[in-house]
């Protein structure tokens, strides 16, 4: 049988792991340095030739300035 651990240890353990995530978002904002990711700037692959439901196929240029609402979903 595992001893019990006190309360204390709970709550110990717990502002450490705060503390920790704590210096480390300072840090990481002190720095300037966040995560960019590689297809920042970059522009937007076309579409595939798939099946399109609602309309006829477009092209990216065709909805340049217009808000798109993209909705992903799968059978499984």
């Amino acid at each position: 049988m595992r001893p019990r651990r006190s309360r204390h240890h709970n709550i110990l353990k717990t502002l450490i792991s705060g503390l920790i995530g704590f210096v480390l978002a300072a840090t990481l904002a002190a720095s300037g340095h966040a995560y960019v990711s590689p297809l920042h700037d970059r522009p937007a692959p076309e579409f595939p030739d798939t099946t399109w439901i609602n309309s006829s196929p477009l092209k990216l240029q065709e909805l340049r300035g217009k808000v798109v609402l993209l909705e992903f979903w799968t059978y499984g």
